[in-house]
């Protein structure tokens, strides 16, 4: 099993004790739990817009009330799949993501599963490059769900169905770098040319 550091390649004369390796391993956590759970967010409030669910609204997000949960990102996903054609490249990338999410939250630190077996110097590794990998993919993937934000935003605006407010049209103004985005992974069907 492959490890972050390389013991003996390593140039760094005093590799972090076990015991710092664990502080740095639950820093990482936290970090990569708060970037997914903004991400989640973000996520859902743009699919369920554009999907919709007639048993939650946007505003459920917010909701502490656990019986007002909207659907996981993965049934919002699936969806989106319907609604709007996803390049296949895409579509694996978001799955892959999505089952890397759900290894983190639901089994990363099982002690039993893959690389999680022991709580030995190289599991720790193995546990935190998975986190910062996971971390680094959630970061890659918000500007296609910001450019979605986007465009949203300006179709609920012209429809109707939300007012113009400063704040919101700030966002969705910074959002609108990102609309490339989202449109370079919509799958493009060829035209047959007569």
């Amino acid at each position: 099993m492959t490890t972050l550091i390389d013991r003996d390649a390593c140039p760094i004369k005093q590799l972090p004790s076990v015991a710092e390796l664990r502080h740095e391993l639950m820093v990482a956590m936290g970090a990569g739990l708060l970037s997914l759970q903004f991400f989640e967010l973000y996520a859902s409030g743009c699919l369920l817009a554009l999907c919709g669910d007639e048993r939650y609204g946007v505003e459920d997000l917010f909701s502490g009330d656990t019986l007002l949960r909207g659907p996981t990102v993965a049934t919002l996903v699936a969806r989106f799949r319907k609604l709007m054609p996803l390049d296949p490249r895409f579509e694996d990338r978001l799955n892959s993501f999505i089952e890397k999410r759900n290894v983190f939250i639901h089994r990363l630190f099982i002690s039993d599963l893959g690389p999680n077996k022991k709580g030995d110097e190289a599991a720790l590794y193995d546990k935190l490059a998975f986190i910062l990998d996971l971390m680094r993919e959630t970061k890659a993937l918000k500007p296609v769900f910001c450019g979605l934000y986007s465009l949203i935003h300006k179709a609920q605006i012209a429809e109707g169905h939300i007012e113009s407010n400063p704040a919101l049209d700030q966002e969705a103004t910074e959002m609108e770098k990102y609309e490339h985005e989202i449109i370079s992974v919509l799958r493009r069907e060829r035209v047959n040319e007569v």
